[in-house]
């Protein structure tokens, strides 16, 4: 064969394109191919016999010979992959020679690794199930995978050994029998550091771009879904692997590379979007690996679960995102005198990252760890939880971006969440009054309560016309069907009915405690969160030393001398309903849609307490009914003396309706386009998939489509017939655009509500007759 030569040999003789192409014409021939394998190997040979020591000087050229035979071997390997040749180099134990020189070059030994890690792709991909039992494959495979560990490569060197540890992990996950030669059990004699080799490097690539990056974590998942049904490997995991430490650490280093103030040029900014993660690639990155621990959670051993979410709240949410949310504001005074809160910026982005972050896990402990966090962790005798409360009424856009982390806290049908900021204060029934008890759980079959809302409706001085959008009350009918059906199955695994009775209003604990009520596992098919009796009760008490959420408080047996409240919360969002006119659009929206989605709940503690107009509240306490009809009769005193009213609320509804239509075509497109975490086009698993799909109440469908605009809406750019507007004052101006904006904003709310309103009493009697 013209193409093989003895002696010493560039390596332009293998990698000029006759020669290659001579050569693939020999491919056909069996034995020809048999022998030049065979003679390939003799030529490395010779070159091994001149080193026979173990510390050998070999020598620059006497590499390029063996690298160049290699080459050759690799390429009848790829395109001639017989049974022959695979069982001479076992035989002749080729692949522990070639690990013996490699390991024993002081000089040059890379170039041998990097050809012996490309044999081994070839082999794996080849051969697979008749190699990988075999000892004189595994043995030098392990002991060159060792020596590649807390070792420097270049990056093609290391897209080699990924991709070989990549096809190892497919081949040990589409046949398990072979993991006992990865990971044999009986392990006495062997060092930590050979045992499961394969996952220990994949480690080290976790938090690495592009395609290298991708390739470790899809090999890493293969690797967790083994030890789902195998506690010893995801004992290894725990014990002998830092695979959990490097992913929590990971997310605290990148977290702190996030910027910590952004330029909002946007008025209404609440929340981040697709688009505004992906054209910030810290947080496309910190995205991506918040993902890829919510999926390695999920396919993990239960006991690696628990420790990475140990982890994940103790190295991540408690030292690193708690003190950036729970900071403190300081005064300064600038250099022209102005005084301004230097970290009201930095609490904003804190808390949009937050609901970012809750908004985009999906799997049960993620968002349970993140749950715990906000509801139980205090920082200098202040839970965060309430510090959120506080801050719905701080300055305008921590207010925006507090009432967006509410709401999606709120649609997630943890029984915790709305125990927290709810039912607690409901569950003694100190505010309606003794003799409404009984009422909490009637259900009206004429749906009156509906008919009180649309009562409500500011009379603008002319009814809306069909044609538009929002007066489609069937619309909202079929909508409110849907969540609440979505909303009862949800809830139906809840510990509590929360109906006036259960739980007893002698078993109620107050405020302050440390566990929360608990909720069965996702997998069993609950609200989708894990159980916070598990939570470590000593841990909470070292760290918070007499904060709130420490000791359990003494229950309370005579409730009639509770002081009637509704909580913190609750009171909070009325008080914002109530300043509905004098504030701005955006807020209205987040407040009124916060409202609607606590309607949902089937629980009759909340929605007796909203929509039950029949119900008696004790003097001091206000019905959503009681402010509603409050604010129709000011909207109605304050624009009726306008002129050209009808004209008026005619644009702003055109208006509103165009911007929507406007904003939701880019919205649409988006959604199809390069998913969350994507990083060199590489694609991922989208990180906001749980609350794609939501069209969850008019309020919402508004605030989203909202999102990229620079001012708020000014009614009179919409058409020439604001010209009519009285131009006495801006602020005169100012405040009948908010007006006309109010009012259509509480009709449309009035509307969503009475259908809320109606489901409720057709899904309550449908329950009741099919039981």
């Amino acid at each position: 064969m013209s193409w093989l030569k003895n002696g010493t040999l560039n390596s332009s003789t293998f990698n000029s394109g006759p020669r290659s192409s001579l050569a693939c014409k020999e491919y056909h021939d069996p034995v020809a191919c048999y022998e030049s394998f065979k003679k390939h190997w003799q030529q490395v040979i010779e070159v091994f016999l001149k080193f026979k020591d173990d510390k050998c000087d070999i020598k620059q050229e006497d590499v390029v010979i063996i690298v160049n035979h290699l080459d050759q071997i690799i390429a009848l390997l790829i395109n001639f992959a017989d049974k022959q040749c695979l069982e001479y180099l076992l035989k002749e134990k080729i692949l522990d020679q070639l690990c013996h020189l490699s390991l024993n070059c002081d000089k040059n030994g890379s170039d041998l690794r990097v050809k012996q890690l490309r044999i081994y792709k070839v082999l794996v991909s080849k051969f697979q199930t008749c190699i990988l039992n075999s000892e004189s494959f595994l043995s030098p495979l392990t002991k060159l995978l060792v020596s590649c560990h807390e070792n420097v490569f270049s990056l093609d060197v290391e897209k080699i050994l990924v991709s070989l540890l990549h096809q190892l992990c497919i081949t040990l996950f589409q046949q398990n029998e072979l993991l006992e030669f990865f990971f044999p059990l009986q392990h006495e004699k062997q060092n930590t550091s050979e045992r499961f080799v394969i996952l220990s490097l994949l480690v080290s690539y976790i938090h690495r771009e592009e395609e290298l990056g991708r390739q470790a974590r899809d090999a890493l998942l293969l690797c967790l879904a083994l030890s789902k049904d195998n506690i010893h490997v995801a004992q290894f995991i725990i014990q002998d692997s830092d695979l959990c430490p490097v992913l929590a650490t990971g997310l605290s280093g990148l977290y702190s590379s996030l910027p910590r103030k952004l330029d909002i040029d946007s008025e209404e900014w609440h929340r981040f979007s697709h688009e505004d993660v992906n054209n910030i690639p810290e947080l496309s990155a910190f995205m991506l690996s918040l993902d890829f621990c919510n999926v390695v959670i999920q396919k993990s051993h239960e006991s690696v679960q628990n420790e990475l979410l140990e982890l994940l709240y103790k190295g991540f949410l408690k030292p690193v995102l708690g003190p950036a949310l729970m900071q403190e504001n300081d005064w300064h005074q600038g250099a022209h005198g102005d005084a301004k809160w230097t970290t009201d910026d930095e609490l904003i982005v804190a808390t949009a990252y937050l609901e970012l972050f809750v908004r985009s896990v999906s799997h049960p402990g993620v968002l349970h760890s993140f749950i715990k966090f906000i509801l139980t962790a205090a920082y200098e005798n202040k839970r965060v939880i309430d510090s959120l409360i506080q801050r719905i009424n701080s300055s305008y856009r921590l207010s925006l971006v507090t009432l967006s982390l509410i709401d999606t806290l709120v649609d997630s049908n943890c029984e915790d969440v709305l125990l927290e900021l709810v039912l607690k204060p409901l569950i003694p029934c100190s505010h309606i009054m003794l003799s409404q008890r009984s009422r909490l759980t009637y259900v009206d079959p004429f749906a009156k309560s509906a008919h009180k809302f649309l009562a409500l409706i500011p009379q603008l001085g002319r009814e809306p016309p069909e044609s538009t959008a929002y007066s489609n009350y069937y619309d909202y009918l079929q909508e409110a069907r849907i969540r609440i059906e979505s909303c009862y199955r949800a809830t139906s695994f809840w510990t509590y009915p929360y109906d006036g009775e259960s739980p007893p209003h002698c078993d109620r604990r107050m405020e302050g405690e440390a566990e929360l009520t608990s909720l069965p596992s996702a997998d069993d098919g609950s609200s989708g969160y894990e159980s916070f009796k598990n939570s470590d009760r000593h841990e909470e008490e070292e760290e918070s030393e007499g904060s709130p959420g420490v000791k359990l408080s003494t229950t309370v047996i005579n409730m009639t001398n509770v002081t009637p409240s509704i909580g913190p919360f609750l009171d909070t969002m009325f008080s914002k309903l109530e300043t509905m006119p004098s504030q701005d659009l955006y807020t209205n929206l987040l407040v009124t849609g916060i409202i609607s989605r606590l309607a949902i709940y089937p629980q009759p503690l909340v929605h007796s307490f909203l929509l039950d107009h029949s119900l008696v509240f004790q003097p001091s306490i206000r019905s959503l009914f009681q402010i509603i009809s409050s604010l129709k009769q000011r909207l109605e005193t304050q624009l009726r003396t306008e002129r050209h009213l009808d004209k008026l609320t005619r644009e702003a509804e055109k208006c509103l309706l165009e911007r929507e239509d406007r904003l939701s075509a880019p919205a649409r497109v988006s959604s199809g386009s390069q998913s969350l975490g994507s990083i060199g086009g590489a694609p991922t698993p989208s990180a906001f998939e749980r609350f794609d799909n939501k069209r969850k109440s008019f309020s919402d469908t508004i605030g989203g489509f909202f999102k990229r605009s620079s001012k708020e809406p000014q009614l009179e750019s919409c058409s020439q017939g604001y010209r009519y507007i009285n131009r006495s004052g801006l602020d005169s101006s100012k405040k009948i655009r908010r007006a006309v904006l109010c009012a259509i904003l509480l009709t449309e709310w009035l509307k969503e509500l009475a259908a809320i309103t109606q489901e409720h009493t057709v899904c309550s009697l449908s329950l009741d007759l099919t039981s």
